[in-house]
């Protein structure tokens, strides 16, 4: 028996000392978090300017999950303690030390309040907040932006609701995403569900986006490039920007909208200077104005896709327009090449002079506008549409004189009998100065078709 007791005691002693440790590295590894914590709030006050505070509440660390919990996180300016960012709960995870960054972050129901008048108003709401893979300079090193990383960010159920409404937007934004943000990284950045009501927005007063994002556009020295007021530099790789279901509203009703837009772009071979863009616009529909009256030409609205692709060498002003298409259902179809050179970025150069057209091609497709041009202007010179074609044909020649002027002449009377593609190419033996093009267009338009070599095709 007594052998049986002093076991009993043995084992009694053993796991107290054991639950002893436990607590004792419990209480240890929550002393570190809750350290970890108080070092990342220094660190990110003394960022700060001293004329704007951070405040919390209460502070629970779980240190066998890394969980830190943050009640009542409060952030604005010191001289007014009612405006505010607040957040009632905010959870930390993966705290690093000295303040240099955190794993994630979690907050729901997020306000912004200002003061109007002496009264607190919320001007904006979010639902939730997550941001991941915070990274911040070393401790004892300046506190720049430009060496953060955040792996993403993520932002939903956003609502505006500002003082003035008549002046200043007003809305919601489904959701705001961003990742791969800083260092050589490339950077994504998406928009959903936005419409937002806008009074001065000009064209209509509302915007509605169903979704944009962007690719490669590295924001982060971006937007501290633009901060600073020097040029950005092209990120390298290739850069993307798309938006879908895209509205101006006037109302309820839409008077322009766009299906899809796509962009990309590049820096050729690694130069800032050499870049390559192109850009397509599908499902454009713009509502004409009943004001415009007999000018709508009878279209109450415009449908049109876009088409664009460009090089170019910034620095020398070299233009290389490989493709305009613009079409227009119902209207036509207009392309465009062109290629410049000289138009330097240099304000202090003279562009009219330096600048050079070597030549272009511009094309046009009917589908319909001929027609309705013809019928309305007759109408409006009393006359019926088949005698203002003939006019038009018979002032034709009075356009073009010299070598090729008897092909252009015919070409343009083939197109306004049966419209169908006209074509006009510059076809230039050398470079021509704007300077030039300027003061042959002044003397009238054959002395600048003539300069130009102008040449003429209908089919």
């Amino acid at each position: 028996m007594p052998d049986r007791l002093g076991l009993l005691r043995k084992g009694a002693a053993a796991a107290l000392l054991c639950a002893g440790a436990m607590w004792g590295a419990y209480t240890a590894a929550q002393t570190a978090a809750e350290q970890a914590f108080a070092q990342a709030v220094e660190r990110l006050r003394a960022a700060l300017p001293p004329d704007v505070v951070l405040e919390h509440g209460a502070v629970a660390a779980d240190p066998v999950s890394g969980r830190i919990t943050v009640a009542d996180v409060a952030f604005g300016p010191r001289a007014d303690p009612q405006e505010r960012i607040r957040a009632p709960r905010v959870v930390l995870e993966g705290l690093r030390a000295n303040g240099g960054g955190i794993g994630s972050l979690n907050a729901e129901n997020i306000t912004l309040t200002i003061l109007d008048l002496g009264r607190p108003h919320r001007m904006a709401a979010l639902g939730s907040l997550r941001a991941t893979g915070l990274s911040l300079p070393e401790r004892g090193q300046p506190f720049d932006p430009a060496a953060m990383l955040l792996d993403s960010l993520e932002a939903a159920d956003i609502s505006l609701t500002p003082v003035n409404r008549n002046r200043e937007p007003s809305g919601r934004i489904g959701r705001i995403a961003i990742a791969g943000i800083g260092g050589d990284r490339p950077d994504r950045i998406e928009i959903e569900g936005l419409d937002l009501r806008i009074p001065e927005l000009g064209f209509g007063d509302g915007l509605r986006i169903g979704r944009a994002g962007a690719e490669n556009m590295r924001a982060l020295p971006l937007v501290l490039a633009l901060a600073a007021g020097t040029p950005p530099q092209p990120p390298p790789g290739v850069s993307r920007l798309s938006v879908e279901g895209l509205s101006v509203q006037d109302g309820s009703r839409a008077v322009l909208s766009v299906g899809r837009v796509a962009s990309e772009g590049e820096a050729i071979g690694g130069s800032p200077t050499r870049l390559r863009g192109r850009l397509s616009v599908e499902g454009v529909e713009i509502a004409i104005p009943p004001e415009l009256g007999p000018f709508s030409l009878g279209y109450s609205s415009i449908r049109a896709s876009i088409g664009l692709a460009v090089e170019a060498e910034t620095a020398a002003g070299d233009w290389n327009l490989q493709e305009f298409r613009l079409a227009l259902p119902d209207v036509g179809t207009l392309e465009l090449a062109l290629q410049m050179t000289g138009l330097g970025a240099d304000p202090a150069v003279d562009a009219m002079r330096t600048g050079r057209l070597h030549g272009f091609t511009l094309r046009y497709t009917d589908a319909g506008l001929v027609a309705r041009a013809l019928e309305q202007g007759a109408k409006q010179g009393g006359m019926r549409a088949e005698e203002l074609r003939r006019q038009i044909v018979e002032a034709a020649p009075m356009l073009f004189s010299g070598p090729g002027a008897d092909g252009n002449v015919a070409a343009l009377r083939r197109f306004l009998e049966r419209p169908g593609t006209i074509e006009l190419t510059a076809r230039l033996p050398a470079p021509v100065r704007f300077s030039d093009l300027e003061r042959e267009g002044n003397a009238g338009p054959d002395r600048l078709l003539r300069l130009l070599n102008i040449g003429v095709t209908a089919r």
